[in-house]
């Protein structure tokens, strides 16, 4: 080999490098909101411990978290990685607190600033790895619009809309609603590319998401035509140019809100027969007797709290039944209450 070959085989090595760079920032991310996280990887388990293995994984780095808004040493950013020293953990001294249900955490102390992370979102492909196989497709389906009456499938609306227009318009009759805000969309999983530039053959970055609550900016400005909709499979897809960048998105499973249906002109369908019955549904909880349980056992020793996260357990076991229980966030509102009254002299 002569001398002179060498700086352009350095030159080819640094170029493979790079491009090898260049796809790994190019890897798809499929993020999932905190509440959904919690609910999908908790199935089956009991849900404080599942928090914390998502803290602790998310802590070393094994599993990735953004945030709509992070607050680091005084800064403001949108739509950013939060780094793993936020969910560091301390036994004596935890000073995070916790909103899975809206995805809001924080954590401040007398020596730093506050830190604050907002519209939390989980690596979702990484989040799997805590949920047993045999587990994982009934975990899908708890977190799943399908399984949620309060939805439709486009599917099923398309149908109706037949009823009320012919077939080429049926479709365009949907996304003008969108368009209005009459009606409110989600997508079971939203795939997506973006150009670095404002060109389609610019580099694309790919990434994804769970329970997608469709914009209206996507309905306004990335369908050009209804009638090319996947409606039988629940398929909606559109590009366009946002903040100076081409997008291009695919949604599966789109589902609409019920709430939304009366202004489609389809009145007495927006609620599910199970909700049309008199009377109301029966409460899932009897929060009083569980309460009334749990500081019964407090005032007889049987339960000796050293903090409100063991009131937490508590409660949680007394109200699990099988594989259904209550969300986490409510259970904490009701030990809070019950912890404060137990420390009272």
């Amino acid at each position: 080999m002569l001398a002179a070959d060498i700086p352009d085989l350095t030159k080819a090595f640094a170029c493979v490098c790079g491009l090898l760079c260049l796809s790994h920032e190019l890897m798809a991310i499929e993020w999932i909101k905190a509440n959904l996280a919690l609910k999908y990887a908790a199935y089956g388990d009991d849900e404080y411990s599942v928090r914390r293995a998502i803290i602790e994984r998310a802590n070393a780095g094994i599993i990735a978290a953004k945030a709509q808004k992070l607050i680091l040493d005084g800064t403001e950013e949108s739509n950013r990685r939060i780094p793993p020293a936020f969910w560091r953990t301390d036994d004596l001294n935890d000073d995070l607190i916790e909103d899975w249900e809206r995805g809001d955490f924080q954590r401040s102390d007398r020596y730093q600033n506050d830190e604050q992370a907002f519209g939390v979102s989980f690596d979702f492909l990484a989040l799997s790895e805590l949920v047993p196989s045999h587990r994982q497709a009934a975990a899908m389906r708890e977190i799943s619009l399908s399984s949620n009456q309060d939805w439709i499938s486009a599917r099923d609306l398309h149908k109706k809309m037949l009823e009320l227009h012919n077939p080429a318009n049926a479709g365009s009759a949907i996304v003008e609603a969108c368009q209005l805000g009459h009606i409110a969309g989600r997508a079971e999983r939203m795939t997506g590319e973006e150009s670095s530039g404002s060109s389609k053959l610019d580099p694309v970055s790919r990434y994804g998401a769970l329970a997608w609550d469709i914009p209206l900016w996507f309905w306004r400005d990335f369908i050009k035509d209804a009638r090319t909709q996947n409606w039988s499979l629940n398929k909606v897809r559109g590009d366009g140019r946002r903040e100076g960048r081409w997008i291009k998105l695919e949604l599966q499973g789109v589902h609409f809100h019920r709430s939304g249906l009366v202004n489609l002109g389809l009145e007495g369908f927006g609620e599910p027969e199970s909700r049309q019955a008199k009377g109301g549904r029966k409460p899932t909880y009897d929060w009083l007797v569980a309460c009334l349980a749990i500081f019964g056992e407090i005032h007889r020793g049987d339960l000796k709290p050293e903090r409100q996260a063991d009131v937490e357990r508590a409660l949680m076991s007394h109200l699990t039944r099988g594989d259904k229980y209550p969300s986490e966030s409510t259970v904490r509102t009701y030990a809070k209450k019950i912890w404060d009254e137990s420390q009272k002299a």
